[in-house]
């Protein structure tokens, strides 16, 4: 594995042409991560539908190291909600957090790296939560996908020991986008959550994804994945198009922005009624004013994640 972290500028690229239904427009964006032509016709062909292997272009695998990790932890700047060590599907006890002093201040909630090697040791995975928002990588390609794709995307980190994967099958709420930095991991997806009274159903795949490899999962598709090498590390792109919610909420934003703050539904029972009657149908004429490209702009507009740019100070 490369020494230092690369990062792949998307930004510029011509997207190729994607022949599926179900693939968003901008798919091409994701050409550069990928080895080849083929393997993006092959995602294409399975975005939405069914999990598939890939093979992973240089730049891809240059997206964050061991070393990058090393730094993030040892720097001791990861707080809550960026950094978690997940054992069996629960956190290790003792945590992971402790006291840092700033010229003699005290502050809490800073990562402790000796917790975090302790935590490891005992089988514990390593997961780190969005690192677009402090690894420049990682920002420009997120947000580069994010504008191409029209779609939240956000990058995650895991590590985890032989045997180990963290979590338990689970669904996540964008399609997943694995790219093994190194070691290798077996995904397995189903075709439904395990239950109390049927137990786990059998994997509808089982894929061993090795270095310099990518593996794709549908939107909602339930899976797992352990380690199959001493360690296995591995960058996630969560991609997550916009729901029906966004729609709603885009027209609603664009319904109620006009109205005070003190706007309220007062009066008796018959009052009220006769209130929402009349708001019913100035948000049916709202709705019938809009053309459908407003609203796609608007909805795609206030979704799509990261909103802004990595800024540079020269």
């Amino acid at each position: 594995m490369p020494a230092s972290s690369g990062q792949p500028d998307i930004a510029g690229q011509r997207a190729a042409a994607v022949p599926s239904s179900l693939a968003p427009d901008g798919l091409g964006a994701l050409r550069h991560l990928l080895a080849s032509d083929e393997d993006l016709t092959r995602l294409a062909a399975a975005w939405g539908r069914s999990p598939v292997l890939l093979s992973a272009s240089e730049a891809a695998t240059r997206l964050v190291t061991f070393g990058d990790i090393e730094t993030w932890i040892n720097a001791g700047n990861l707080r809550t909600g960026q950094i978690e060590l997940v054992l069996d599907g629960q956190h290790p006890p003792g945590g992971i957090f402790g006291d840092r002093n700033f010229y003699g201040r005290k502050r809490t909630g800073y990562v402790d790296p000796a917790k975090v090697q302790a935590s490891l040791a005992r089988g514990a995975t390593l997961e780190l939560y969005t690192i677009e928002d402090w690894h420049a990588g990682s920002a420009r390609l997120c947000r580069a996908l994010a504008l191409a794709l029209r779609a939240q995307v956000h990058a995650f980190v895991f590590l985890s020991r032989l045997g180990r994967g963290g979590r338990k099958v689970h669904r996540d709420a964008g399609h997943t986008f694995v790219i093994q930095m190194a070691g290798s991991k077996i995904w397995e997806v189903f075709d439904g959550l395990p239950d109390k009274d049927n137990g786990s159903p059998a994997p509808i795949d089982k894929t061993r994804v090795g270095t310099e490899q990518i593996y794709y999962v549908p939107v909602g598709s339930p899976h797992r994945a352990l380690a199959d090498s001493k360690y296995s590390l591995h960058v996630t792109l969560s991609i997550t198009e916009p729901p029906l919610r966004a729609l709603v909420t885009a027209w609603a934003g664009s319904f109620t922005s006009a109205f005070r703050q003190t706007q309220w539904i007062s009066g008796s029972r018959e009052q009220r009624l006769a209130e929402v009657q009349d708001w019913t149908e100035k948000m049916i004429a709202s709705l019938r004013g809009h053309s459908p490209e407003e609203l796609l702009d608007r909805m795609e507009n206030e979704w799509i994640e990261p909103k802004a740019d990595w800024i540079s100070l020269e």
